[in-house]
């Protein structure tokens, strides 16, 4: 019993334990998924809406199998683990809310690195 008592209450601190790490934070803790994708062969962008009313942007360029793919390849997608992944079966990709949100960020910061403009970068520890 008293085995049966260790094992219960770790199981509870790794379920209660919250993650250091922001996005998982934003994606997985505060429940933000994707609402909607838009997907545009033409100007190979990717728009993706947010349960929070925000939009990502992303050209498709950057991944070689959306990059080839079709419009109707692109359509036919689905929103995989609770809406925080797209998986494109057709052409065999998928990619996670989390890592879209961490490329955005790092895209910006390194915009405004690269930029010659002086408003101030935000601190990072």
């Amino acid at each position: 019993m008293l085995g049966m008592d260790i094992l219960n209450n770790k199981e509870d601190r790794i379920s209660n334990k919250r993650s250091n790490d922001p996005f998982d934070t934003i994606v997985f803790e505060k429940g933000v998924c994707i609402h909607k994708l838009y997907a545009d062969f033409e100007f190979k962008l990717i728009i993706i809406l947010l349960n929070t009313g925000k939009a990502f942007k992303f050209s498709i360029k950057q991944f070689p199998k959306l990059n080839k793919a079709s419009q109707s390849e692109l359509n036919n997608f689905e929103l995989i683990g609770d809406s925080v992944g797209i998986h494109w079966k057709g052409i065999d990709e998928d990619l996670s809310l989390k890592g879209i949100i961490k490329e955005a960020v790092q895209s910006e910061a390194l915009k405004r690195l690269e930029s010659k403009d002086n408003s101030e970068l935000p601190i990072i520890f």
